[in-house]
């Protein structure tokens, strides 16, 4: 019997340093007050007072390193104020390197797309230009075409210059370009012509070549076929392959420019999408501050309660 009785003492004093059942803070009968702000002396020592369960430690909102009873809901609360921290802290991080990796990504992207266009749609003397057609001009920007048509021009009078460029509805050879921008992405972008556009003119120059190439061949065809040939025609005959060749080579490279800008372009698409995603990030990152604010607010009133 006294092993038994022996036994049963020590079981309840390791229950009472787990979890201590008490009268309520404002009975008569209570020899141990528990609640918010009390000092006790065991850490982690946990009280229930009817319903409610209180644990000696720190109180969060108290600037001291005192033990006291701090209520669960103080607990609860300040956890959830931490995650909300936590969170906001994640999403700060991962915000700044996707902006700042898409930021470095859109401005490499626009150098060569400024790059290429620039070379795609460069004013050459020995093309005619149709209204509504951009051009760029090195050191002096990019220029649209203001009248229907801009003929062959090989001694270069017909560049555009201060001279021949006014305003829209004038009788000008030019005007100069207006942007439709702007661009989230990089305000590189703002200034140059659509990639869209010097792709179009770029395969109206394909196929420019291509007929011409085929014309060249039909006049080879003719001479061949004539029975003498004067001097002159002679010399075109034999001119004809060189011109074909660099029509030829001249096309295919251009071909190639066209499907780099077409790569480049999806591209582009990618990089606006990844700035649609950090808008929507954005947003969250504003949601997550003001959960943060929020968490605060009920753990200093869960700390406070009954203090």
């Amino acid at each position: 019997m006294f092993r038994k009785v022996v036994t049963a003492s020590i079981l309840g004093l390791f229950l009472a340093g787990t979890l201590v059942s008490v009268a309520p803070a404002n009975a008569a009968t209570s020899k141990v007050v528990v609640k918010n702000g009390v000092l006790c002396t065991t850490a982690n020592v946990k009280a229930k007072v009817g319903s409610n369960v209180y644990t000696c430690a720190k109180n969060p909102i108290v600037n001291s390193t005192k033990l006291t009873w701090v209520w669960s809901g103080c607990t609860e609360a300040q956890a959830a104020y931490l995650k909300s921290q936590t969170t906001y802290s994640a999403l700060a991080s991962s915000y700044a390197k996707n902006s700042t990796d898409t930021k470095a990504a859109a401005e490499s992207l626009a150098d060569v797309m400024i790059t290429s266009i620039n070379k795609m749609i460069e004013y050459k003397g020995n093309k005619d230009y149709v209204r509504g057609d951009t051009v760029w001009v090195k050191d002096l920007g990019y220029f649209t075409t203001n009248v229907a048509t801009i003929a062959i021009d090989r001694t270069g009078g017909n560049t555009p210059k201060a001279s021949n460029t006014g305003a829209v509805g004038s009788t000008s050879m030019w005007t100069a370009f207006v942007s439709t921008g702007p661009s989230s992405l990089s305000p590189k972008f703002d200034l140059i012509p659509s990639p869209e556009l010097a792709i179009a003119e770029r395969k109206a120059d394909i196929a420019h070549w291509a007929d011409a190439i085929k014309a060249l061949n039909v006049d080879a065809q003719k001479l061949k076929a004539a029975k003498t040939l004067t001097a002159a025609q002679l010399s075109t005959l034999n001119a004809i392959p060189a011109y074909i060749n660099s029509l030829s080579t001249g096309s295919t490279a251009a071909s190639n420019t066209v499907t780099n800008m077409e790569s480049n372009i999806s591209r582009l698409k990618r990089l606006n999408s990844s700035q649609n995603t950090l808008l929507l990030a954005q947003a969250q990152l504003t949601g997550a501050k003001m959960d943060i604010t929020t968490n605060l607010a009920m753990r200093n009133q869960a700390c406070a309660k009954n203090m």
